[in-house]
């Protein structure tokens, strides 16, 4: 077979005549230089910890909650709350199994009452009521109504969930276990806030 004149003869196999174009070898310094910058990297995160983003990313994925949890929240009386969600959030990240303790006190109005508990009731994390005219114990309220956050808790009382787990009764104690990864919210247990005042304070610890 000829050659054509002007162009370099491809290398022949004994075996198989023509070999196709010599591929070069790979260049290892690529491969280098990312070793090194690995290494790099794990080093400093070894010496100075992980980065800022590393364990609100793990919690936000629901693989990681907050440590020792010790926090005191307000939570307003105003604040939305829905059958389905809103409320409050805490801050504090919690896993499933995950055991917190949540302890409340203080008063709040929900709305007016004008014969059950005359005028604007103060309600305790409890949903026990006192009216604001004779200074009398109302007892606790409920309304069964679907509109309701928790329908069936007594109205005001405190209420939490964690991500969208739904809501659940707080009181002015409880030791709640985590049904699902995720943020925990507290809220009032009133399907109205416009006429809503005051707060719970909270305390939360583990």
């Amino acid at each position: 077979m000829k050659e054509t004149k002007g162009h370099t003869p491809l290398p022949r196999s004994p075996q198989y005549g023509i070999l196709g174009p010599v591929a070069s070898e790979p260049s290892r310094s690529s491969d280098w230089l990312a070793a090194v910058i690995i290494a790099i990297v794990v080093g400093v995160v070894l010496l100075t910890g992980p980065p800022l983003w590393w364990h609100p990313l793990r919690r936000a994925l629901g693989i990681e909650s907050d440590g020792n949890i010790s926090s005191t929240v307000l939570v307003h009386a105003n604040t939305p709350v829905t059958v389905t969600g809103g409320g409050q959030s805490t801050g504090v990240h919690l896993v499933r199994g995950q055991e917190l303790n949540i302890t409340a006190m203080g008063q709040i109005i929900y709305g007016y009452e004008p014969v059950s508990c005359p005028s604007y009731p103060l309600t305790d994390p409890a949903g026990n009521r006192t009216s604001s005219v004779t200074g009398q114990s109302c007892g606790k309220k409920i309304d069964n109504n679907t509109a309701m956050p928790s329908p069936g808790s007594p109205v005001g009382s405190l209420l939490w969930r964690v991500g969208d787990s739904g809501w659940f009764e707080a009181g002015d104690s409880a030791a709640i276990t985590a049904p699902d990864n995720g943020l925990l919210y507290l809220g009032v247990n009133d399907d109205t806030i416009q006429d809503n005042d005051k707060f719970f304070t909270v305390r939360l610890a583990n």
